[in-house]
């Protein structure tokens, strides 16, 4: 039998400037602040240009649970697209997925109002 997975995407934009968005995505330090489901999780940035940023993750935050991610930023005039999507792989998704959820609600609001 295959193991459970669920994913989720969750977007929203900003008129902070892409530059100052950018730095504080790649801020690892800064991460639980604004996602602490992600605190431990390694980022790996994918691309980076002048008006997008994308980085990488997969960890496991627990055994036999696995998370693969990306968090994007991209610059679209006086506006910044975020989007996080992540899939979770294991057999504790099924009771941890509504957790996982309200982990991550209202997650690029923390963000921005860090900034």
């Amino acid at each position: 039998m295959k193991r459970p997975s669920w994913s989720f995407k969750e977007v929203r934009d900003t008129n902070a400037p892409l530059a100052v968005v950018a730095t504080r995505l790649k801020d690892a330090g800064a991460l639980k602040a604004w996602h602490p489901r992600l605190a431990g999780a390694p980022l790996e940035i994918v691309r980076e240009e002048d008006a997008r940023l994308v980085l990488r993750y997969a960890w496991s935050p627990g055994p036999g649970l696995i998370e693969e991610g990306e968090l994007e930023a991209t610059g679209q005039g006086d506006r910044t697209l975020l989007a996080h999507r992540a899939r979770f792989k294991g057999w504790l998704v099924l009771p941890l997925m509504g957790w996982w959820r309200l982990r991550s609600h209202r997650m690029w609001e923390r963000f921005v109002e860090a900034l």
